[in-house]
């Protein structure tokens, strides 16, 4: 859970970055850089769509870990029979 609660800032630090060297490396009226020749469009889509599953996955997490740590639970006690 706390990764994917650490990484949804993470990818928002990528997006910002991208989002940077797209002002600046950039005539305005393209998103391909004049410095690598890469277009920086498709990386901000990237991040944008990892910061979204991230925060989906933390979200169902909340929403399921009761249910998770019952059967970890389960699973050790199973173990411990055996």
């Amino acid at each position: 859970m706390l990764i994917s609660f650490s990484s949804i800032p993470f990818f928002i630090y990528c997006i910002l970055d991208t989002m940077v060297s797209l002002k600046y490396e950039t005539d305005g009226n393209s998103s391909v850089s004049e410095v690598s020749g890469k277009d920086l469009s498709i990386p901000i889509n990237i991040f944008f769509s990892l910061a979204i599953m991230a925060f989906i996955v933390f979200i169902l997490l909340l929403i399921f870990r009761k249910k998770i740590l019952k059967w970890n639970k389960q699973m050790e006690n199973t173990s411990k029979n055996i």
